[in-house]
Order: structure tokens, then C-alpha cells, then sequence
């Protein structure tokens, strides 16, 4: 009997040692590893009071349970907790614990460096924070090496996950269905005095809060790289980030590309993972990526900057997306430095200023509603600076109305930039910009007919290819070693038979034709034209060709033929003497009748006409 109990005691100890005892201490990485002790607790504790460290490294040989939460000491300086062999360490709180699993009330900054953990369901009961209740002045870094969770972590205060002064976070982080009866779904940050930063792969999805914030509530600068927001909620507004500080900026640098839906597509509701902030915010979106908002940020009222990249609001699937308010006129100005704005969704703002960068115009005329990506002005001062560059994205020449789509209308002073501009890098989309200057100013986007559209003013055009044969009358048009060109520009008076210029004013312009066969005439002794060592049979009919893109206009185009030396650069005689009557043709094109569906015409040049 004394044997059996004497094994069973033996059973237990190793139970207890596998289970229980599971963080190893070490006062320097690398160092001696004391214990093992049953929890952090008692690593912090006990471990440090008998082993004396600023900067503890604890390392969890299995999950652990804490029963007690731990007050960080004074004296430490950086923590490092570390899931051993690679594995991930699940730390969880007894049944009984319901307060932080770390409170932090010093005033020195602390560093947190976690790798292969999971923190889930710590909750506060009394304050914030679940995980960290940070109330102290001290700053709190958060450096991740291996893949850390805060999952299901909640607080009655604010900050479900993390409460304090954050000053850096850098991923593999995710923090996923945490939740605040406040503010701060997953971190509440009342830094006011610094930028807090997250990087590396940093995830946020399904918080939630009570107030502000189901992802980040921010009293300070925030700097966002490469974060991804999903699925979080508030139910005042901020279901991803809100921006509280006075005069903070919000940046987000995007490399490659990130996207913030809704969690309904249907509703797209105000605090389901958007952006908001007070008045006074700021939002910068840097970086080369792309970054795609597909949610009602209807309460970021703050300015906004896009310095590189894109930054859209609405794919084709979300135009009920949105960026600004639309009841009010406290979202004072949008402006594009470099980057490239709009989308499908519908962007307010009191001014507009997309001078140095480009806009995107999302069309989807299958029905959606709206139809088309929008810029909205509020408020009597509002205006709109238009960029030199812009683009179409969607279906274009489907579904078209005639009356076209707004995409841009407001009060206020209105319109600054070129239209003409626009419209000639529009035409390869066959669509024009017009204005309307009547209360309320809008710029309709409407489709050109088909055909060719160039030059500023955008004015439509016509392929015109001249031919002229390679002989006529059985003598050829050049002669050895010469060439034709066309040139051609607005009728001078000598083109209607009145005394003047044949074109109307200036040098005009010219196009020099090619002999399609390549056929070169050898010299023949009397050099007079006639055909030597080439039979007429062999020289085409047509054998000149030259072709070059006419406006249409009411105007006729006059036009001249002339020789000039094969191969090199045609000019044109500059006075009347040295022209005289030495063109091989002249006449007018009248192309005012192609208007539609015409792309090329051809004009055939017979010599001597006139």
C-alpha cells in the first residue's frame, strides 16, 4: 500500500512539472535559465527578487495559465516572452482572474519583445486593457520576432486587448475579436506627445467597441504600414481606426496593396471598418501601393493629403463607398500631391485640389447606383482644381447614357485647370468632360461618336491618305533621285483664285509620301523624265502614299504637292518668288462631311490640278 502511494506521488510531481511549471527565467537572452516556475507571475516575482534583472527573458516550454495579474516592476526595462522550439504558447487567465494579465504604472518606457504566443480571453472588469492596463506615463514598444495573437480579449474600459502610451508595434501581430464597453476595441492609444507606428504584417479583425475605435482609438500621430483591417465595428464610428487628437495625422503607407471592406456590402453602415477622426485630424495616404477603402468613412471630417500612390474609395463592387461627410462642411480640403484619387464611391470636401497628382474615375453602368465614381463640393467657398492627368477605370461605351454621368458637381467658386487637357488624354476612352457653370456646377463625362479625337482642344479627326500615281500621261512624276510631299494647312486666299498666299498663314505642314513598290527609275541619257529600263506596266497606277490625321472642321484644308530631293528633309520655299508655279498639284479638302462613323479617307492627287 505504502508502495502504491508512493508511485502515485511520483505521477503527480511529474504531472505538475509538464503542466504546470512551464516559464523558464533568464536575466539576459542567452543566459542561465532558472526555474521552471508555474506562471509568469511567478517568473516576474519570485524569479526576479532571487535573480536580479532589468530585462527578463521568459521562455514557455508549454501553455500557461495565469491566476494572478502581474504589476510589472519599475526596474525592468524590456520583457521578452518566447514560445520555446518554435512552437506556439497559448496563455490564458484563470476563471477567477479579472484583471489585466500585466498593469504597467511606471513612468519609464518599457519594451515588450513576444514571439510564438497567443494571449486569449484576459478581461478587465474595473478598468482597460485585457491584456496590458499600461496607466503610467511610460511608453510601451511592441517588438515581434514570431507570430503573436491577442484574441478575445476584452476590457469595461477602453482598450480591449492593449490600454496605454504605445509608441511601436511591429508584426507578425494580429489581434482578432477583442472588444471594449469603450473605446479601443483592440488598443486604446492616449499617447498624445508622440507617433505611434505599426509595421511589419499587422492584422485587425473583428473587434469591436461600445464607442470609437473597434480596431485603434488614437489620441496621437499614427503611422500605418501595410496594416489590413477587416470585419472591425463601432457603434458611434471607426470601425477600424479613430483618430481623437487634436492636430494628429493618421498616414497610411501602402507598398503594395491593401483593401478595408465593410462586414455587409448592403449596409456599409458608419463604424463598420472605417475611418474617422475630429475635425481637426489629418489623413496622409504614402507610399507606391494602392490603398482601397470600400467603406462609409462619412466621419472623417479632417483634411486629407495623398502624397504617392492610390488612393481609391470604392471598387466596382462598393459605390456606396464614401469619403467625407456629406450633411456638413467641416471636411475642409483634399489635396493630391502626386498620387492618384477617386474610385467607384463618392468623395465630399469643401475644396478639391488634384493639380499635381491624377483622378480616377470608376464607371459601372450595369445598373449600379451610382453608376459612376463622384467628387462632391460642400459649402459656398468650394472649389475644385482639376489635374493634368486622369483615368478611366470600368466599362466604357456600354450602356452609355446620352445625357452622360456627373462626376463632379458643388457651389462655390468652382472650377480651376483645363479641360481641354483632360479631354485630349480622355480620348483614347472615347469620352469628353464638359461643364456646367449653372448652380450647382457639375462636370459631366459624356461619349464621343465614334471616330478620331486629337489635339487640345480634343477636335475629331480623319486618317486622310493621299495618293499620287507613279506616272501619268506615260512620263513619270519624279525623276531620278526625287521624292513627293504633300503639304497642307488652313486655305490662303490664293486657294479660292484671289490674290495672296495659297495657305493662310505661317509655314505649313507636311507629309512625305513613300513609293509603296520601292521602285527606283534609272537615270536615262536624256534625263527628261521618260522611262528608261522600266516598262510603264511595272509602275502601279498608284504608287505614291503618304497619310496623316485632319481636324473636321468648316474650314477646308488647302493642300500642295511638291518634288523635293529623296531622303531628305522637305522645306517648304519661304517667299512667293521662289515657289512661283512649282508645285505638281494643288486643291482644297473639304472634310466637314465626315463627321461619325468616318476613320480614313483617301484623296487621290492627279498632277497639274489646281
Amino acid at each position: 500500500m505504502r508502495s502504491c502511494v508512493f508511485l502515485l506521488g511520483v505521477s503527480l510531481s511529474a504531472m505538475s512539472c509538464a503542466y504546470g511549471n512551464v516559464v523558464g527565467l533568464q536575466t539576459t537572452a542567452g543566459g542561465t535559465t532558472y526555474g521552471p516556475y508555474p506562471s509568469i507571475n511567478e517568473a516576474l516575482t519570485t524569479g526576479v527578487a532571487a535573480h536580479s534583472t532589468t530585462t527578463p527573458v521568459l521562455t514557455l516550454s508549454g501553455d500557461d495559465t495565469e491566476t494572478i495579474g502581474t504589476t510589472v516592476p519599475s526596474t525592468i526595462t524590456s520583457l521578452s516572452i518566447i514560445g520555446s522550439s518554435g512552437a506556439i504558447r497559448t496563455i490564458i487567465p484563470a476563471a477567477s482572474l479579472t484583471s489585466s494579465l500585466f498593469t504597467n504604472p511606471n513612468d519609464n518606457p518599457l519594451t515588450l519583445n513576444l514571439s510564438n504566443l497567443t494571449f486569449s480571453g484576459f478581461r478587465n472588469d474595473s478598468v482597460g486593457g485585457g491584456v496590458l492596463y499600461a496607466s503610467g506615463n511610460g511608453t510601451i514598444t511592441l517588438n515581434v520576432s514570431g507570430p503573436v495573437t491577442f484574441t478575445r480579449n476584452s476590457a469595461i474600459g477602453s482598450g480591449g486587448a492593449i490600454f496605454g502610451k504605445m509608441e511601436a508595434i511591429s508584426g507578425p501581430v494580429a489581434f482578432t475579436g477583442n472588444s471594449s464597453s469603450a473605446s479601443g476595441g483592440a488598443i486604446f492609444n492616449n499617447n498624445n506627445n508622440s507617433t505611434m507606428t505599426i509595421s511589419g504584417l499587422a492584422t485587425f479583425t473583428g473587434n469591436s467597441s461600445s464607442v470609437y475605435g473597434g480596431g485603434i482609438y488614437a489620441g496621437s500621430n499614427v503611422t500605418l504600414t501595410d496594416t489590413h483591417f477587416a470585419n472591425n465595428t463601432a457603434k458611434t464610428s471607426g470601425g477600424a481606426v479613430y483618430m481623437e487628437g487634436a492636430s494628429k495625422t493618421l498616414t497610411y503607407n501602402v507598398t503594395t496593396s491593401v483593401t478595408l471592406g465593410p462586414t455587409s456590402p448592403a449596409t456599409s453602415a458608419a463604424g463598420d471598418n472605417d475611418i474617422a477622426g475630429v475635425s481637426d485630424a489629418m489623413f496622409t495616404k504614402s507610399g507606391t501601393g494602392t490603398l482601397t477603402l470600400n467603406t462609409n468613412n462619412l466621419n472623417w471630417v479632417g483634411n486629407t493629403t495623398v502624397n504617392a500612390g492610390r488612393f481609391i474609395i470604392g471598387d466596382s463592387n462598393h459605390p456606396h463607398a464614401q469619403w467625407g461627410s456629406s450633411t456638413t462642411t467641416e471636411t475642409p480640403y483634399i489635396n493630391s500631391n502626386s498620387g492618384t484619387l477617386g474610385g467607384y464611391g463618392t468623395i465630399y470636401a469643401t475644396t478639391i485640389n488634384l493639380s499635381g497628382g491624377t483622378w480616377l474615375i470608376g464607371i459601372n453602368p450595369a445598373g449600379t447606383t451610382p453608376p459612376c465614381g463622384i467628387l462632391t463640393l460642400r459649402g459656398g467657398g468650394a472649389y475644385l482644381t482639376l489635374p493634368a492627368n486622369i483615368e478611366i477605370d470600368g466599362l466604357v461605351g456600354s450602356g452609355f447614357p446620352p445625357y452622360g454621368y456627373t462626376v463632379a458637381t458643388g457651389y462655390g467658386n468652382s472650377l480651376s485647370g483645363s479641360l481641354d487637357t483632360l479631354n485630349a488624354k480622355l480620348a483614347k476612352y472615347n469620352v469628353t468632360l464638359t461643364e456646367s457653370s449653372n448652380p450647382p456646377f457639375s462636370l459631366t463625362l459624356k461619349e464621343l461618336p465614334p471616330g478620331v479625337y486629337l489635339g487640345s482642344p480634343l477636335a475629331q479627326n480623319v486618317l486622310v491618305t493621299f495618293e499620287v500615281p507613279g506616272f501619268y500621261n506615260g512620263r513619270a512624276i519624279t525623276t531620278y533621285g526625287e521624292g513627293l510631299v504633300v503639304w497642307y494647312g488652313l486655305e490662303g486666299p490664293a486657294a479660292s483664285g484671289e490674290a495672296g498666299n495659297f495657305f493662310s498663314s505661317g509655314t505649313p505642314t507636311s507629309v512625305v509620301l513613300n513609293n509603296r513598290k520601292q521602285q527606283v527609275l534609272s537615270r536615262n541619257d536624256a534625263n527628261d523624265g521618260t522611262i528608261n529600263a522600266v516598262s510603264n506596266e511595272s509602275v502601279t497606277p498608284w504608287s505614291w502614299t503618304g497619310s496623316v490625321a485632319l481636324p473636321i472642321s468648316g474650314l477646308p484644308c488647302a493642300w500642295q504637292l511638291w518634288t523635293h530631293t529623296y531622303g531628305n528633309t522637305p522645306a517648304y520655299p519661304t517667299n512667293a518668288a521662289q515657289r512661283g508655279n512649282n508645285w505638281v498639284a494643288q486643291g482644297q479638302l473639304n472634310l466637314s462631311g465626315y463627321v461619325g462613323a468616318f476613320l480614313n479617307v483617301t484623296h487621290q492627287i492627279t498632277p497639274g490640278e489646281k
